[in-house]
């Protein structure tokens, strides 16, 4: 009987240690978004998701995006709830700089909205983010 109990607390432990750390699915996004550091820019944003971490390209809508790049990455992905983190996002402009921190963005399913802020890395103003990426694929097998 003694062993049958801890079976369940190690088996609930386990259970809600899984649940604690979800992820997003192994996948491919696309959408709009809108950078703005100094210079307010609207761009097509990909993404691919895959082993819990995130590549993150963008091209033009507007000539300029391609002065902005994401590097670094892929970059680790936190869930809680619907909450979506990218860690350690470096964002790198030919002109004015870049900045680094954390992308925060809700998921529902099928859409990232995204809505964030990243410090500058040096000087200057910050970069904004804001948009939305929508799956353009059906989730991959791992």
């Amino acid at each position: 009987m003694k062993r049958l109990a801890r079976l369940v607390v190690l088996s609930s432990a386990l259970l809600g240690a899984h649940t604690a750390h979800a992820t997003l699915p192994d996948s491919k996004l696309a959408g709009t978004v809108t950078v703005k550091k100094g210079k307010q820019l609207s761009c097509r944003i990909k993404v691919e998701v895959a082993n819990n971490k995130a590549t993150v390209d963008l091209s033009p809508g507007n000539l300029l995006c391609n002065m902005v790049s994401f590097r670094g990455g892929p970059y680790d992905i936190e869930v809680s709830d619907s909450t979506v983190r990218l860690r350690n996002v470096d964002v790198s402009t030919a002109i004015s700089g870049g900045c680094a921190g954390d992308i925060e963005a809700q998921w529902d399913g099928t859409t990232l909205k995204i809505d964030t802020t990243l410090p500058p890395k040096t000087s200057g103003s910050p970069c904004i983010v804001k948009g939305t990426a929508e799956l353009s694929d059906a989730p991959r097998d791992s």
